[in-house]
């Protein structure tokens, strides 16, 4: 990775290690040095790519700056798990995998319970509605 992608890796890192992720690589098309610039980069998050947007621009002097977002493409599964939990499941089990790609119609199965002393378990699937993340949760019956 070049000076910038490391950069810019590391500051979308930080913002995505509170959801269990971590950024494996990123890779930025070349720049030219013009400023301002704005460019699409792939970010490779736990097996699965999604888009970083960077919009680079000079501040005092020749000092230049950027401003990076992680785009659509990235779902974490402790964001699922958290929202299992809010929803009044205990014992919330997604599986070993940190993040699924946010293709409408990807499920994602869990197994619950319905309270911490409730010794049987069921099974939820979260399916992907749209690129934004947002799923939705049905049970196994």
């Amino acid at each position: 990775m070049t000076k910038l992608e490391r950069s810019v890796a590391d500051q979308i890192g930080e913002r995505v290690a509170s959801q269990g992720l971590r950024v494996d690589y990123l890779h930025c098309p070349s720049w030219h040095g013009g400023l301002p610039h704005t460019m699409a980069c792939t970010g490779y998050l736990d097996g699965v790519t999604a888009t970083v947007k960077v919009r680079l621009h000079r501040v005092a002097g020749h000092a230049i700056s950027y401003d990076a977002t992680l785009g659509a493409g990235v779902f974490a599964t402790a964001t699922l798990v958290d929202q299992l939990v809010r929803q009044g499941f205990h014992q919330v089990d997604c599986g070993t995998r940190a993040a699924y790609p946010t293709r409408v119609g990807e499920k994602i199965v869990c197994e619950v319970s319905e309270s911490d002393q409730h010794a049987e378990h069921r099974y939820v699937v979260a399916t992907v509605t749209s690129r934004d993340g947002t799923v939705r949760i049905t049970h196994y019956r």
